[in-house]
């Protein structure tokens, strides 16, 4: 589509972002436009890197090299029917992967894939007492950028329809550049809540581990550690769907959940030191980095 849009109207970023393209994946349509360019009225321009806004997603990048770190997070309020449910679920990248992913498809039949594809542990958004998001109403709070880190908050109350009283669910998300680091939190709170359950998906050809209550997820030369103050991750909580091949999901149950969920993603060689501070731990500490919900 952009290469035939490219056709019509020269753009400097979209030719940027047409070169970043592995030719072997591109259709021959959008091969023969490309080959057939003959007029560049400017020459290509990279994307900032920062926040961008994608109207349906929001995305966090420290810049565009392979070894740049990126996270999108969904906020999609269209009322198209095949369109998923899945605010504030987040996707993290680099070296040309997705390390933290999602099964991205639909299966139509009635088995445990649909299940694994649509249903309540399709997506990484807080599943709230057994119950995923219902409607695609989330709101952005609220985007920041300073020298040490990027930052987006959205509210995903509207998403749900529990019945708890008092509902409130927000969740924060950082792209901490000097730690190599996602840090989410999320707030939920609400009268009668017992539980909220989380889906991490990795890459499909990721191998994992967990280690000292951490989990590590591994693909060619990149690592990615995801860690919680508030659980100790061991190899029961790595899952995969029956009878596949495919990608393997971290599967976490927290029963009385604590005001602030807090997660850490980092692509480093070792997990770092990760503590809660603050009242009702609404502060984290990463290394000497601190992050407040």
């Amino acid at each position: 589509a952009h290469a035939k849009l490219e056709r019509f109207e020269s753009c400097p970023r979209r030719r940027w972002l047409l070169g970043q393209c592995d030719p072997a994946r591109l259709r021959a349509d959008a091969l023969a436009i490309l080959a057939g360019q003959d007029r560049v009225e400017a020459p290509a321009e990279a994307p900032p890197a920062g926040i961008l806004d994608a109207h349906h997603a929001v995305v966090l990048r420290t810049g565009w090299a392979a070894d740049d770190l990126a996270v999108a997070a969904s906020y999609c309020r269209s009322t198209m029917n095949h369109i998923q449910l899945d605010a504030g679920s987040i996707v993290i990248g680099s070296g040309g992967r997705w390390l933290i992913d999602d099964p991205g498809y639909q299966q139509y039949m009635d088995t445990a894939e649909r299940q694994f594809t649509i249903g309540p542990g399709a997506h990484n958004g807080p599943v709230i007492n057994g119950r995923p998001q219902t409607h695609r109403r989330a709101r952005l709070l609220e985007r920041t950028e300073s020298a040490h880190a990027l930052r987006v908050t959205l509210d995903l109350t509207d998403c749900y329809e529990i019945g708890l009283d008092g509902l409130a669910v927000r969740r924060s998300i950082w792209l901490a550049a000097g730690q190599r680091a996602v840090v989410v939190a999320d707030r939920v709170a609400g009268a009668g809540l017992d539980e909220v359950a989380y889906h991490w998906h990795g890459h499909p050809e990721a191998a994992w581990q967990t280690t000292a209550g951490t989990a590590a997820l591994h693909i060619g030369t990149l690592a990615l550690h995801i860690q919680s103050p508030h659980v100790a991750i061991d190899d029961a909580a790595i899952c995969r769907l029956p009878g596949s091949r495919g990608q393997r999901t971290l599967c976490v149950r927290l029963t009385t959940p604590p005001p602030v969920v807090w997660w850490v993603f980092s692509c480093r060689d070792a997990p770092p030191a990760v503590t809660l501070a603050g009242p009702s731990g609404t502060r984290l500490m990463l290394g000497n980095q601190r992050f407040e919900a």
